[in-house]
């Protein structure tokens, strides 16, 4: 399989923890949304409890664990919101 490129963007308590607003990760094609989160926690491990907390958007829409991500996509962290 050839390998992707995939931009993450992070907001809130991720970009704190990892010290950048924006991640590169090159990934094998097709990878999905969960094997792409194991790879951010390998590149920066204090983000793994953080990131069980939040949703993932793939080109600006909500996805599950299990979906796939295509070449060039964005990724972003979207973090748990609270309020009231």
């Amino acid at each position: 399989m050839s390998q992707i490129k995939v931009q993450v963007l992070l907001f809130a308590k991720a970009q704190e923890l990892a010290g950048s607003s924006t991640l590169e990760i090159l990934a094998e094609q097709g990878i999905a949304v969960s094997d792409l989160l194991d790879l951010i926690t390998q590149k920066i491990p204090a983000l793994a409890p953080y990131l069980k907390h939040c949703r993932i958007a793939v080109d600006r829409e909500f996805q599950s664990l299990d979906s796939t991500i295509a070449q060039d996509a964005e990724v972003a962290i979207i973090p748990p919101v609270s309020g009231g």
